[in-house]
């Protein structure tokens, strides 16, 4: 059966795309001014994009959409879908929602109600005091101080997650799939079973791919306004176009 259809699951570094309004921190969502390197993929091989990853949120998030979304689709819809998982930080968490000042966008309503992805410790949102509440600023600084999950369960947690995700790949046939680490910790845990290679070099994740593009930003242009910015998924143009011929690469292997 013909694959005219690609699904994205993971995290910021496979969310932008032509295809999706996006929001970027603005009122109004906008779509990216130019194609990002999911749509140079999906255009170059007729593919429709069907699903994208969700920024800020990690493993345990990302295998129950990818559950749902099997559930919400027939045998034959999967088999004519091409897979592209993009494995996060394993220690991001999604906690209740308390104390956030500003409006809820229905992007985050509809994903989990009342939820909200962790925020981490130095983050320029805990020092907006139009943002948090106060005491719920201090608390989230507090948390990962005393808290917050060692390393080891966090690893604990994303290994349960990936037999989860092995059971689903077998349940559905999935045959037609790649692979990545977003970040090294990640990819040190899993001795690196996802780098690739580019260019005589090897990646062990995207961080590092992205980073050694000879024109990527260090702060990826965000003084600019949004839609100045060009460092879509993390990638600069040039490492728009690298990565596209990354996934070009391993589609061609799994036909």
């Amino acid at each position: 059966m013909p694959i005219d259809k690609v699904a994205f699951f993971g995290d910021s570094y496979c969310f932008d795309t032509v295809t999706k309004k996006m929001s970027n921190g603005t009122a109004t969502p906008f779509y990216p001014p130019t194609p990002s390197y999911m749509d140079m993929f999906a255009e170059k091989h007729n593919l429709q994009i069907v699903h994208v990853g969700t920024p800020a949120h990690g493993p345990n998030w990302m295998i129950h959409e990818f559950r749902e979304w099997l559930a919400s689709k027939s045998q034959e819809y999967i088999n004519e879908t091409h897979f592209v998982f993009c494995w996060s930080d394993e220690g991001r968490e999604i906690v209740r929602n308390t104390g956030d000042l500003t409006e809820r966008t229905s992007f985050e309503d509809e994903m989990h109600p009342g939820e909200m992805s962790l925020p981490g410790p130095d983050t320029p949102m805990l020092k907006d005091e139009e943002r948090f509440d106060r005491r719920v600023r201090q608390a989230i600084e507090l948390y990962w101080i005393y808290l917050k999950p060692t390393l080891g369960e966090a690893q604990r947690q994303f290994t349960t997650v990936k037999d989860a995700w092995t059971l689903y790949i077998k349940r559905h046939n999935i045959s037609s799939y790649q692979q990545y680490h977003c970040f090294d910790q990640t990819a040190i845990y899993e001795n690196n079973c996802h780098s690739f290679e580019y260019m005589g070099k090897t990646f062990s994740c995207l961080q590092h791919f992205a980073f050694s593009m000879e024109d990527y930003v260090q702060g990826e242009n965000r003084d600019l306004p949004p839609e100045q910015q060009d460092h879509y998924n993390h990638f600069s143009p040039q490492g728009q176009k690298r990565m596209a011929e990354v996934l070009e690469r391993r589609f061609k292997e799994c036909s």
